[in-house]
């Protein structure tokens, strides 16, 4: 059973950030951080460019990790959405896909990344020269996609139509309200939150302190200064059961074989065809347990694995711990979604962005 303990071990950062990451994006909204940041946004801008916030999301993935822009990027898009009247499911989209086609840059950037790099070796340089490519693919095929769906800018104040409750100039043309003042509190102590996450966030990885650890004590602050506890907003259940998942693979000993660590255009391919299906089918931490169960160095076909993992289990609600925590994200908001919504928005641009990814990544590794 001591592989059992091993695999809990190294999945547990993920599944402690998403207990801590649920009431972080509470705790700022109940402080109106969100809300200020909008408001901050709009006195400044007539518009934010949908693309800005692709790229924004991207950064944040690849640089952070993919549950900081889930958490941070999630509240912020719906409130953009709403106050440029569109359709809150497709904004908040933008962190979610990114969450997943950004999340193979950098082994900081996804849990399932450092977990192959503990068990193999592979170096931050090896994951940017076999991975990189493939990302870059997936997040340019994934734009051009989704830019045909989505609002080409996201318009706060003065040029959009005028809303209802609008009032009327002297001369009798109607104006639309002016933008809210921004809560200079909730934008000044909420902002040092944020700052002293992200800064927790890139420290820490250097010296060994998880994001967890650094939400834990960003969440303790904001509870002490808010004197509220959100524990009805802690996953709980969400996280027993995947950890329970993980055990039982682990238990189980199941593995793809031998021909995943072959090299080739094959074991590449089927790797991550695979993997992206267990991902989604199961979640992609378990995925990631069954795929480097009893591996000890990176042929292709753990590339594959690792890109599939990583990179096509956005098709489900369940595919990772950053999708489980999107949906979550967007109840606390009040937005509904079923999953028929959630497959007609994210599967037409998840799976060719997806697609182009992996035949980048054959074409690397051909000539690698």
């Amino acid at each position: 059973m001591g592989h059992v303990g091993q695999d809990l071990l190294d999945t547990a950062p993920a599944l402690a950030f998403l207990c801590l990451g649920v009431p972080y994006a509470a705790l700022l909204d109940r402080l109106g951080t969100f809300d200020a940041a909008v408001a901050w946004l709009a006195a400044r801008r007539a518009a934010v460019r949908t693309g800005l916030l692709w790229a924004v999301a991207a950064a944040v993935t690849a640089l952070l990790n993919l549950d900081t822009t889930i958490v941070l990027l999630t509240p912020i898009a719906v409130r953009l959405a709403r106050r440029s009247d569109h359709d809150p499911v497709i904004v908040a989209a933008v962190p979610l896909l990114l969450s997943g086609l950004a999340s193979s840059f950098l082994p900081v950037s996804n849990l399932t990344t450092l977990i192959a790099q503990g068990r193999t070796g592979l170096s931050t340089t090896d994951v940017l020269v076999h991975l990189g490519p493939a990302s870059l693919s997936a997040v340019l095929v994934g734009w051009i996609v989704f830019r045909a769906r989505a609002p080409r800018a996201l318009v706060l104040a003065g040029s959009r139509p005028v809303p209802v409750g609008a009032t009327a100039d002297g001369d009798g043309r109607s104006r639309p309200p002016s933008a809210p003042a921004v809560e200079r509190s909730a934008l000044t102590v909420g902002g040092a939150a944020v700052v002293a996450t992200v800064v927790g966030f890139v420290l820490g990885a250097a010296i060994g302190i998880e994001p967890w650890t650094v939400l834990l004590v960003v969440d303790a602050a904001l509870v002490v200064h808010l004197r509220w506890l959100p524990w009805r907003d802690v996953p709980l259940g969400t996280a027993a059961a995947v950890g329970a998942l993980v055990a039982l693979v682990a238990a189980l000993g199941v593995s793809p074989g031998s021909w995943m660590a072959g090299d080739g255009t094959g074991p590449v391919a089927v790797s991550a065809g695979t993997a992206a299906g267990l991902a989604n089918l199961l979640n992609n931490l378990p995925a990631t347990v069954v795929g480097f169960g009893s591996v000890t160095s990176m042929g292709d076909g753990s590339w594959g694995w690792l890109w599939g993992v990583n990179a096509g289990s956005l098709l489900l609600p369940w595919g990772t711990l950053a999708t489980i925590l999107w949906w979550r994200v967007l109840r606390g908001e009040g937005v509904a979604l079923d999953l028929r919504r959630y497959l007609a928005t994210v599967v037409p641009v998840a799976v060719p962005a997806f697609l182009a990814g992996t035949a980048v990544l054959l074409a690397t590794l051909a000539v690698a």
